[in-house]
């Protein structure tokens, strides 16, 4: 009884070490890929970046930071109508009020000026309500 509880309890342990190393592994993998992305952004590299920005969203999991790189990189390529989806892709995943200016800033150079001026109005209105937090000591 004991000895197979205890055979369980390891297993379960090994288990659980071999994620977390797998874990840190995709982190480092991801943090790598990050700095050749911003390197190759500062290059002019944009497609080498999108590809980069692509492969940290599947290496460590969506996040409205990577959608944010990635959409500025789209943009920074001319691929307007993709980054305008990246960046809303970012929106979705909670990301801070600058993503809204980012895509109001987008869709006025795109000549959509309703959609750009509603996205500046919902960055004013998420700008005000992560300064609120702010100052109540609640945002990170």
């Amino acid at each position: 009884g004991k000895t197979a509880e205890g055979e369980k309890r390891l297993q379960e342990s090994e288990r659980l070490q071999a994620e977390a190393v797998e874990d840190e592994r995709r982190q480092r993998t991801a943090a790598t890929l990050a700095l050749q992305a911003e390197v190759r952004m500062t290059e002019g590299d944009y497609a080498g970046a999108i590809d980069l920005w692509r492969q940290i969203a599947t290496a460590r999991g969506d996040s409205a930071q990577t959608q944010l790189r990635l959409a500025d990189a789209l943009a920074a390529a001319k691929r307007f109508s993709e980054a305008a989806a990246a960046y809303q892709t970012a929106i979705s995943l909670n990301a801070t009020a600058e993503a809204h200016r980012r895509l109001a800033d987008l869709f006025d150079a795109l000549g959509r000026r309703e959609d750009g001026a509603r996205e500046r109005a919902r960055y004013v209105e998420k700008q005000l309500k992560e300064l609120e937090q702010r100052a109540a000591g609640g945002i990170r």
